[in-house]
């Protein structure tokens, strides 16, 4: 395991020197770990140069392969968790069928038989590999099913809540109560039970009826509260909207008022958290902020000559670069995030593109 291990992650850094993704550490460990996936099912079985081998074509071109193809299919995987362990555990599957032991060392094994043939083992392990795959996917499909199901039924509350943020907005900016909108609140109630309780909340509905006598910073707390409850409760990253089995089942049970206790089980799928992690920088950006503030504030109550001085100089401008390149991060991410409640299905390229590697990895450091 060690062996191809080593050689997976030589063989995706050669891979990674020949293409425009030269260093990428991300890359050469995925490699390693697709090598020792691909060795687990021939362990017992293959020499050290089998191992090497293996190793090699795992990092060199399984792993390479498949991550291209995750991509190609616009399939979302952003640590190529379907490339290492999928695609490299076929791999050293059917690469088992071409492995010769060391018989005196091994001792009594069907691969060391006289009658052991290379290619019916190629078909055992092809109808091992078949079976793994049946049994797996018997097994998924219906658990995530499931709750994919539960998550696309409560997601088409997102156009009620949108509504109903817009409705508060023109109470504002019209300086009027809701005695004008009473028809749209009560659609908005009848289709969206967040609605309904947010607005119970403060007091705007009781028993179907309607009481609008809210201050001007109480209709702002109560558009917040709607804004809130769309990202927290509502908004997905299954894009509730495309043209899918599930999605047409998901709008048979919203329309047979399924939506309470499709709720209680239901697995958050934020679209901030989906293609490159991006939900760990709005959680952490607060506190990366506030620590190197606080390092500086440090450092200047401690400057006394110039040399000092500079260095404190320097960190203030990278610790503002740090936040302008978070803020834009987020900006961006919040942007394709909105696009997927509406139902768009970007481009992959587009997506990815939209949030460019340099920020990146400069929001990253």
């Amino acid at each position: 395991t060690t062996l191809a291990a080593s050689s997976g992650a030589l063989g995706s850094l050669v891979f990674s020197c020949l293409t425009s993704d030269a260093g990428n550490v991300g890359h050469i460990v995925n490699g390693a770990l697709c090598g020792l996936v691909a060795i687990t099912a021939s362990c017992d079985v293959a020499t050290a140069l089998a191992s090497l081998s293996i190793g090699l074509a795992a990092g060199l071109v399984v792993f390479p392969l498949s991550a291209k193809i995750m991509r190609w299919s616009l399939l979302d995987d952003p640590v190529d968790a379907v490339a290492v362990h999928g695609a490299g555990g076929l791999f050293g599957v059917l690469a088992t069928s071409f492995c010769r032991p060391d018989c005196t060392a091994l001792g009594s094994t069907s691969f060391c038989s006289s009658e052991h043939d290379v290619w019916k083992q190629l078909i055992a392990q092809a109808w091992g590999a078949f079976i793994i795959i049946s049994w797996t996917t018997a097994c998924s499909i219906p658990l995530w099913g499931f709750f994919a199901l539960l998550e696309r039924t409560r997601a088409l509350e997102a156009d009620c809540l949108e509504d109903a943020a817009k409705l508060v907005s023109e109470m504002i900016a019209s300086i009027s109560q809701g005695n004008h909108f009473l028809t749209d609140w009560d659609h908005l109630c009848r289709e969206s039970p967040v609605v309904r309780r947010t607005l119970q909340r403060f007091g705007c509905y009781t028993n179907g009826h309607f009481f609008f006598n809210l201050e001007y910073s109480d209709l702002k707390k109560l558009e917040d509260a709607l804004c809130e409850a769309y990202e927290l409760k509502v908004a997905t990253g299954l894009e509730p909207a495309s043209r899918t089995p599930t999605a047409r089942l998901a709008k048979c049970l919203y329309r047979l008022r399924c939506i309470p206790w499709a709720s209680l089980p239901r697995l958050r799928l934020t679209p901030v958290a989906e293609i490159s992690g991006l939900g760990m920088l709005e959680q952490t950006q607060v506190i990366v902020w506030s620590a190197v503030k606080r390092a500086v504030l440090q450092l200047h109550s401690r400057s006394d000559d110039s040399s000092t001085k500079e260095m404190v100089t320097e960190l203030e401008k990278r610790a503002l670069m740090l936040q302008r390149h978070l803020n834009e991060v987020m900006a961006e991410s919040k942007k394709l995030k909105r696009n997927l409640a509406r139902g768009s299905r970007p481009n992959l390229g587009t997506t990815l593109g939209a949030i460019s590697e340099e920020r990146g990895r400069q929001a990253e450091l």
